[in-house]
């Protein structure tokens, strides 16, 4: 059989490129053929995944971490298309913090504007920005300081571009440039401010306590206002604006740039549909396949696009809430509540076994 491995990541355990390594030694071994496309959403990750699929070189780069301290990132470089992919969880990631240090009122997006002045060095033409994993709420102004824009309060005090002071910005210097098509690439689409937007929704789980949850978003909603009046930039408009701390809206107010699910970038890139025309079953999978992994995830979209072909779908997830049919045969791993450890210890063996078991069956 012609077998299309196209997994997204396990969080917190296996990245999409690592997963599909395994289910590819297991799917090989029993004689069949692979294609193996590991998958992202823009989320941790999507570098590697443009590696897989893309002529790219890495470019390292002398950059900072959310909390200003130095370190070393990259982005990818297809000097071909004068195309560079960056990734915000390199510079922006809650995994370069202690627990004591998370809190977005105090994190920046500085780092990744240095990672994308890189690529306009380069003559980058397209810029392409993943936007998960970030533990910001900055609305991307740190990332429009490292690119010369400047924010002052009302006595024209330049502000530091960290979330505690979004609330406090009266007006913006904005930086002339000619920016390069740049294009966010998100993996949600909330709004930027309100119910469902980046403070309220996603900086409880950067830290942020009630009070600051508050802050934030109150702050959100000036930038929007101040970028309105001194850009003439409309915001809270585009679904993705609130992706990454408001780094969405950031991105199309500073940098003139667009914003689409990473899933459609992805996919385009590695020409999925035509690989799963070629394949007579697909393998997908998720760290957690549930219900709102059918809304737009990677996992979904994969089932999506093989039912269109008719193609059966096999989804390896390490926890599953939903239930196998006709065309979806799902394959959960562990029970839930299993500690990560355990997970990437017995995660191997595990697809070993249950997928033998169900490639025999069908």
């Amino acid at each position: 059989m012609n077998i299309l491995i196209c997994p997204d990541k396990f969080k917190y355990t296996f990245t999409a490129a690592q997963i599909a390594d395994i289910i590819n030694d297991t799917v090989s071994a029993l004689g069949h053929k692979t294609l193996v496309v590991p998958l992202s959403d823009g989320g941790e990750g999507f570098l590697d995944v443009i590696a897989r699929n893309q002529p790219v070189e890495k470019i390292l780069i002398d950059t900072l971490d959310p909390l200003w301290r130095k370190m070393q990132a990259f982005l990818l470089w297809d000097s071909e298309n004068k195309t560079a992919y960056i990734e915000l969880a390199l510079t922006g990631s809650l995994q370069l913090l202690r627990p004591h240090e998370r809190n977005p009122l105090n994190t920046t997006t500085f780092g990744l504007g240095q990672q994308i002045k890189k690529a306009i060095h380069l003559d980058a033409e397209k810029i392409f920005i993943g936007l998960g994993g970030s533990s910001t709420t900055d609305m991307g102004v740190g990332m429009a300081a490292a690119l010369g824009y400047r924010f002052f309060d009302w006595q024209r005090n330049t502000l530091l571009p960290i979330g505690r002071n979004l609330l406090k910005v009266q007006y913006i210097d904005a930086t002339v440039a000619q920016w390069p098509g740049i294009t966010a690439c998100v993996d949600v689409d909330n709004p930027l401010y309100g119910p469902q937007g980046a403070a309220l929704v996603y900086s409880p789980q950067k830290g942020a306590s009630p009070q600051a949850v508050l802050l934030l978003d109150r702050g959100l909603r000036n930038m929007a206002h101040i970028v309105h009046r001194d850009l003439n930039i409309t915001l809270n408009t585009t679904p993705g604006e609130g992706a990454a701390g408001g780094l969405g809206a950031g991105i199309k107010a500073f940098l003139n740039g667009n914003i689409r699910p990473g899933t459609d970038i992805i996919f385009a890139l590695t020409h999925l549909e035509e690989k799963i025309l070629w394949a007579d079953i697909v393998i997908t999978g998720e760290g957690s396949f549930d219900q709102q992994s059918l809304q737009g995830k990677v996992t979904g979209r994969v089932i999506d696009l093989a039912r269109k072909f008719n193609k059966p779908v096999i989804v390896i997830a390490g926890q599953s809430s939903l239930q196998s049919s006709e065309d979806v045969h799902i394959i959960p791993l562990f029970d839930k509540g299993v500690d990560m450890d355990t997970a990437r210890r017995l995660t191997p063996s595990m697809i070993q076994e249950k997928l033998k078991r169900l490639l025999s069956k069908l």
